[in-house]
């Protein structure tokens, strides 16, 4: 049995060399010299190779999801979209009996509505929303009121407005439902305990917040923008003069799918109201008694339990951006702690990171060195997540500094384990820093990229070959079963495809 870590460098793409290329530009020495010297390959980390739709970005949570399980699943944005799309087949959201209680709660008391509203596809999408309303008002649902989560770090930086515009269009022509509140993603969907942030943006859902500032949608975009103010960092705020909180009884319906973002704003918003039902599209946590409109397919085997049913030792090691990712995600979207698993997660900085884009790598790199000098885990999972949480910022000098810090500890992370007979694989969950802004236009770009992601096999006597491809036809949902064939543990008859020769 062999050793082997797997290093996702989060949000590392394969580029063109180009100057908005910032992972390029970097010249990142060591990962150039593995790239040069060991079997390496590219992988989809996008689209249809990870369960989404064609052309669509890929994500960290579809990208661990899909490592672990070793075969591509049905993500939920897929599944949502198709049921969607037909609302006169027998497939429609009508059918289903938590939707069936949603709308006839809403029909009762006005409804909600909670989420990101956005075309990136990551967390949530605006077509869903637009879908949601004309149900509603299909179904004589009272008109709900909708608290805008603006993006900007999926998306381009200023797009909310063109958003709002979009769904006033829609309000406007339905003759239903307004938009009440607005709050960048920075407050509403931080995952990382910075509980001030989460209580504002409760506050103004709630209209609680001392004082009461009011402003329309359109003119509170405008007003941020003028104040160099991006839509992810858009101060909580009422944008209806007319609203003036929620009541008992009102319904809510959380419309992002995506679980992460979402759990601390459900929770403080619970906190303060026991009593009203609340409805989230997709399972948030298994513990939430909510009720939940699509349930996510369900993983029963993965990695970490294939590592841990041949009673094989594995570390999971992070900063706590990523935590869920190398935890929950990769053991197939369940909060099971496999026996013999052992994580070490360091707290991340509470600032923006490209005032620290060194971020906790150097951290987590000792954290593992010192593990593994105690321990020697059979299998380690590790996340850097420079390449990502700085390359959303957009600022391209700390975007170099992040890159150039994660090689470092890369080579020194590597050093170590290669000198303890692991074998090193190192690869990405998407794109991000590989494009760093538009080359034409100059915006910078803060949103995921369809680009490739790396994979290299970095082993002591670099015996190990890859079979040869003419396209880019691996995708994450083949790291699994090639990392069980480097293990020489036997793969399940079933997926968990190897990329070995």
């Amino acid at each position: 049995m062999k050793k082997v870590a797997l290093i996702v460098l989060d949000g590392w793409g394969v580029g063109e060399n180009k100057e908005n290329n910032a992972i390029y530009m970097a010249k990142p020495k060591f990962f150039n010299h593995l790239i040069t010297n060991y079997p390496n390959t590219k992988l989809q980390a996008s689209g249809e190779l990870v369960g989404l739709p064609k052309g669509q970005i890929g994500g960290s949570e579809v990208g661990h999801l899909t490592m672990g399980a070793g075969r591509v699943l049905e993500e939920s944005l897929t599944k949502i979209n198709n049921t969607f799309s037909n609302l006169s087949s027998n497939n429609t959201i009508l059918q289903i009996p938590t939707f069936q209680q949603f709308i006839k709660n809403a029909q009762q008391r006005p409804a909600h509505l909670v989420g990101l509203i956005s075309t990136s596809g990551v967390h949530a999408h605006i077509q869903h929303l637009f879908s949601l309303l004309k149900v509603m008002k299909q179904q004589k649902c009272l008109s709900p009121n909708i608290h805008f989560i603006s993006d900007g770090r999926d998306t381009s930086t200023q797009s909310g407005i063109v958003f709002a515009q979009q769904l006033l269009q829609l309000i406007n022509l339905l003759n239903y439902g307004k938009v009440v509140s607005l709050s960048g993603r920075f407050f509403a969907m931080d995952r990382d305990n910075n509980l001030d942030r989460t209580k504002k943006a409760v506050l103004n859902i709630l209209r609680e917040s001392k004082p009461v500032q009011t402003y329309k949608l359109i003119r509170a975009f405008e007003n941020s923008y003028q104040q160099k103010i991006t839509d992810e960092f858009i101060e909580p705020v009422i944008v209806d003069q007319y609203y003036f909180g929620v009541n008992n009884d009102e319904p809510f319906f959380f419309f992002n799918f995506r679980a992460d973002r979402m759990r601390q704003l459900i929770t403080m918003l619970k906190q303060k109201l026991p009593n009203n039902p609340f409805f989230t599209i997709t399972r948030y946590d298994d513990n939430y008694p909510y009720k939940v409109i699509f349930d996510k397919e369900k993983v029963d085997v993965t990695l970490g339990k294939i590592i841990s049913d041949h009673k094989l030792s594995q570390l999971r090691a992070a900063e706590t951006e990523k935590a869920p990712h190398v935890t929950y995600f990769f053991n197939g979207g369940t909060n099971i702690v496999y026996k013999g698993e052992h994580r070490i997660i360091c707290s991340s900085n509470k600032i923006k990171h490209d005032v620290m884009p060194e971020m906790k790598a150097k951290k987590i790199t000792d954290n593992i060195i010192n593990f593994v000098t105690k321990k020697h885990p059979d299998f380690i999972l590790a996340n850097y997540a420079n390449s990502d949480m700085v390359g959303h910022t957009g600022n391209f000098p700390a975007i170099i500094t992040a890159i150039q810090t994660l090689d470092h500890e890369l080579e020194r992370l590597c050093s170590k384990l290669i000198k303890n007979k692991y074998i090193c694989v190192i690869t990405a969950d998407h794109g991000n820093s590989d494009i760093a802004y538009n080359p034409i236009t100059k915006e910078i770009n803060t949103a995921h990229t369809l680009n490739p992601v790396p994979f290299i096999i970095y082993s002591p006597d670099n015996k190990y070959q890859l079979k040869p491809t003419t396209t880019i036809s691996f995708g994450l949902s083949d790291i699994a079963g090639t990392v069980l064939d480097l293990m020489e543990i036997e793969k399940p008859k079933e997926n968990f495809n190897s990329m070995l020769k």
